[in-house]
């Protein structure tokens, strides 16, 4: 077995390293060695129509549509600017509705669902009104904000859906 070649500091690349290779005692403690330049993804807000809204939504219907129905959800939401122009490219529509819901019986086959903040929080953006006048134009249903499940299920009952 051959012994380890000695590692040259002018060989190791940033500071960190060369001082690593000096012998410094404490490299975590020493504020030169914070990561200055590191662009910090700024926290997205709580969507609160996800958590109270839509979740419950989705299991609601997946317990109470007609047998084989499909209920899911369409995510749309991405990080960075090159995710979402990837998801485009991909064929993602900006603006689709949170929920669709496919029904294989009865005069309502597809439907889209937007969520919105159950105290009234949130509004359509432009691409969403876009999008949902589109689908409405080729005849689908939308039901263009939602608040909570009670809303969403009286309007796929309007619709003439049969909840078991």
């Amino acid at each position: 077995m051959q012994p380890k070649r000695p590692v040259k500091p002018n060989s190791m690349k940033g500071r960190a390293w060369r001082a690593i290779a000096e012998g410094a005692p404490d490299l975590m403690d020493d504020v030169d060695f914070a990561a200055r330049n590191v662009r910090k993804t700024p926290a997205r807000p709580v969507q609160r129509e996800k958590n109270e809204v839509q979740r419950p939504l989705v299991n609601y219907l997946r317990r109470h549509l007609p047998a084989g129905s499909v209920v899911y959800a369409i995510t749309n939401h991405a990080r960075s600017r090159e995710q979402v122009f990837a998801l485009i490219r991909d064929g993602m529509q900006p603006g689709m509705p949170d929920v669709g819901i496919i029904i294989p019986t009865g005069p309502l086959r597809v439907a889209f669902i937007e969520c919105k903040a159950p105290d009234g929080g949130g509004s359509l953006s432009d691409k969403q009104e876009h999008t949902q006048a589109l689908l409405t134009a080729a005849g689908v249903a939308v039901l263009a904000e939602c608040r909570s499940v009670a809303e969403a299920v009286d309007w796929l009952m309007a619709q003439g859906v049969q909840l078991r």
